[in-house]
């Protein structure tokens, strides 16, 4: 999915930003990586992962608690990340990409071979108006 490569994009840059002290710019990055983040989390638990429960719960609830976890390792950096956060910012970064490659091998896996069409374009449709993102052109 592209908005784990967003994510995971957004924090190596912030990682970039506060190991160059560019703090300013790091700011910046702190409030997309928390908001990002956390927007992909709620909408997978609201849209996607309850439909999985009713097909495969462990995997469900094995995706809920990463979603736990990241939330409150995204807390610990506690509003920013400085320069002394920076190894544990790296760490986080690498939970991210395992967590990325879980979701792609379990839950979209998933969505790929089990989620009925319709379902799926009434999630993405959700997605796309929660976003503010503009509607496919479909005329092409």
């Amino acid at each position: 999915m592209e908005d784990h490569s967003r994510i995971e994009d957004l924090f190596n840059a912030l990682i970039e930003a506060v190991a160059a002290d560019a703090y300013a710019q790091a700011a910046t990055l702190w409030v997309e990586c928390e908001r990002g983040l956390s927007w992909h989390l709620d909408t997978e638990d609201e849209l996607l992962l309850p439909r999985l429960l009713s097909d495969r719960p462990r995997d469900a609830r094995a995706i809920l608690a990463e979603h736990r976890h990241l939330r409150l390792r995204l807390a610990e950096f506690g509003g920013g990340l400085s320069r002394p956060k920076l190894e544990s910012a790296r760490a986080f970064v690498a939970e991210l990409r395992a967590h990325t490659r879980h979701e792609e091998k379990v839950l979209y896996h998933w969505v790929d071979e089990r989620l009925p069409s319709d379902e799926l374009d009434a999630i993405l449709e959700v997605v796309r108006l929660r976003s503010g993102a503009k509607p496919p052109d479909r005329s092409a």
